[in-house]
């Protein structure tokens, strides 16, 4: 008897493991759009409620779609260069705002662990810096506030390679703005740590990224010298 019952309990499991996996193929197929072309089909039917899928599809409506389409699950997509990560972080900033920022943190999370060796750098740079915008919004969080925090300084450490990128790109352009980079400086000179804002904002200027950071320097030395 107990020999017919681990036998039934083996075939069961079986099952189960092969319907999963039926499940699996199955899921990623039936969904194509950009999520489909990306992988990403598992993902998106495990993470997300039908009514959350619903929504976000509803929600995310770019620039050069028609109206009410579904570029993410709907349309066969033969080639793109869209990247999981831009993508991913696209999806983010249009779930920004205080009801739906927890599908953006969703989407966050996922553009992070799809970080890879061979990885694009200016993927991952605009990738922390949206980190970083999302998080700091919920500041009054101090878990949100330090993911903030820890996200500038992972940007600012890949900030000599992305610079490369982007001048290979746009060679007769100055930098851009960097976000982790003023952020971090704005943090911690309300923290009243006026050195490390000083010189966060020194190694900005010295690598060219585009910002007032004179002015904040000047500020930031008068209220050092005032303290």
């Amino acid at each position: 008897m107990n020999e017919q019952r681990q036998i039934s309990s083996l075939y069961l499991y079986e099952t189960l493991y092969i319907e999963e996996i039926r499940m699996f193929f199955s899921n990623n197929s039936e969904v194509e759009g950009q999520l489909g072309f990306l992988n990403l089909g598992v993902w998106w039917i495990s993470s997300f409620s039908k009514d959350q899928r619903n929504y976000i599809e509803k929600v995310f409506q770019p620039f050069g779609h028609p109206e009410d389409s579904k570029p993410l699950t709907e349309g066969k997509i033969e080639s793109s260069s869209i990247t999981r990560i831009s993508l991913l972080c696209s999806l983010s900033g249009w779930f920004s705002k205080t009801d739906d920022r927890h599908l953006a943190y969703q989407f966050l999370e996922k553009a992070i662990c799809s970080i890879k060796p061979e990885t694009d750098i200016l993927d991952i740079h605009f990738l922390w810096g949206q980190v970083v915008a999302v998080n700091y919004k919920d500041r009054a969080d101090p878990i949100r506030l330090k993911n903030a925090i820890e996200a500038c300084k992972h940007q600012i450490a890949i900030a000599p390679q992305a610079a490369l990128a982007f001048r290979a790109e746009h060679p007769n352009t100055s930098l851009p703005s960097h976000v982790g980079f003023k952020q971090l400086a704005i943090i911690n000179e309300k923290s009243k740590n006026y050195v490390d804002a000083i010189t966060i904002c020194r190694d900005a200027k010295k690598q060219a990224w585009n910002g007032d950071w004179d002015k904040r320097i000047l500020r930031c030395e008068k209220k050092l010298a005032a303290s």
